[in-house]
């Protein structure tokens, strides 16, 4: 009875954490251009007008479907305000890390569960993800579609089906690397560890045909459309240039490790003869933890492959890294780290896997917890997203409300009227 109420605050605790750095990040964030786009399409569905299409994908057409402009624009009719769409996304990822602890593979072992969800919700990894772009439902997403395997492969077809295929159906209006998820669904399938319930299927069918009518409807109607937005880029481009192929694989070892995104990582550069003496420590301390992380990383997943005996799990993270290096030799453009994000849950598999097996497991996440926190503070004030001194409401005023005209002339001929 201790051990649960010990157990239950502890996962409090860390959720609370996580929550507190995600606002950290999510109230000094600058509004890029990735921001502008969503909040266009919010703004629009707020005055009547509904864009079904997400952002343009990189170098290639629009992302089809109307969720990101269902998404931003309920949030922003309700409070006209960029912070209203920011705590939308905290509730989908808060929404994540509960499903995360009803994931069937952690029951029974407590200290492995508070580990991964360590290093899931509190890392800047996540944490800085509270942020107004596509890329932000990605996690969530993934983390969905694999509570729904779970939930299949524990013999709850029908709900597991279902959450799988919502999962694929909103990532696909979202990102081209729903591609990852679609793989991920096919191997499983492939070997018998989930199994598709017939109703549920109809039930995606009849989903996916009420969600992408819109765009087909101004597809239908303006066909020219895929022509003049068509980007001039190849599949299996990186296949063949080999470089961008492997580059992929690397997230596979740097999502689990403390070498965060160029966006939170790179701050700017040091002159040494004049600089700070915490700058340079600063410096120094967050690319040698950076880089010896990494090979930490190497080590858990070679112990990882020696040691696992759980069928499931060895499947997962085997499908994941073969799905993985499919996308990145498909893609016909250099990856940025956000275009990876589904594979981020399945990454932290094998690193939390094998240092919960290890006695210094707990002094591990204490560790974590405190440099996660520097980080935040230092990385949330001051980096490409994040600044200290950001004027949100004021930047949302003036490019979103103030250009409310220009933003419905340039989408003319791609919305629909309410």
């Amino acid at each position: 009875m201790l051990a649960n109420i010990r157990h239950e605050k502890s996962l409090v605790a860390i959720l609370l954490l996580g929550i507190a750095f995600s606002l950290f990040y999510a109230i000094n964030q600058v509004l890029v251009v990735d921001s502008l786009q969503l909040l266009e399409r919010g703004h629009l569905f707020s005055i009547g007008e509904i864009l079904p299409f997400g952002p343009r994908s990189s170098q290639t057409n629009f992302i089809m479907g109307p969720f990101i402009s269902l998404f931003t624009g309920i949030l922003l009719s309700l409070s006209d305000t960029p912070y209203s769409v920011w705590f939308g996304i905290l509730l989908t990822h808060i929404g994540a890390f509960c499903l995360v602890t009803r994931l069937s593979f952690f029951r029974g072992n407590r200290s492995w569960l508070l580990l991964y969800l360590v290093f899931f919700w509190c890392s800047p990894w996540r944490a800085s993800e509270v942020f107004i772009w596509n890329p932000a439902f990605l996690m969530p997403l993934a983390v969905l579609w694999l509570y729904g395997m779970d939930r299949n492969a524990c013999g709850q077809r029908f709900l597991g089906t279902l959450l799988m295929g919502i999962a694929v159906l909103l990532t696909f209006q979202i990102h081209n690397s729903v591609l990852f998820l679609v793989l991920m669904t096919i191997f499983m399938r492939w070997e018998k560890v989930i199994h598709f319930d017939s109703r549920a299927m109809g039930a995606l069918v009849l989903m996916g045909a009420v969600m992408l009518a819109p765009t087909a409807w101004v597809l239908f109607t303006h066909p020219e459309l895929l022509q003049k937005n068509r980007g001039d880029v190849q599949l299996f481009d990186n296949f063949f240039q080999v470089g961008e192929a492997l580059k992929g694989l690397t997230y596979w070892l740097r999502y689990p490790s403390m070498y965060f995104g160029s966006t939170t990582f790179q701050l700017p550069g040091i002159d040494w003869g004049h600089d700070g003496i915490l700058r340079k420590i600063w410096w120094l301390t967050k690319w040698t933890v950076g880089g010896v992380s990494i090979l930490l990383v190497v080590w858990a997943n070679y112990r990882f492959i020696k040691e696992e005996t759980n069928l499931l799990l060895r499947r997962l993270v085997m499908f994941a890294f073969v799905s993985l290096l499919i996308v990145s030799s498909m893609s016909p453009v250099a990856f940025n780290f956000w275009h990876l994000y589904l594979v981020y849950p399945f990454a932290l598999i094998p690193l939390t896997r094998a240092i919960s097996r290890r006695k210094f497991s707990r002094f591990v996440a204490l560790g974590l917890i405190a440099y996660f926190g520097v980080y935040t503070a230092v990385s949330a004030t001051h980096s490409y997203k994040h600044d200290w001194k950001t004027t949100q409401q004021k930047d949302y005023d003036k490019k979103i409300v103030l250009r409310s005209k220009q933003i419905v002339q340039k989408y003319q001929g791609m919305t629909m009227r309410l």
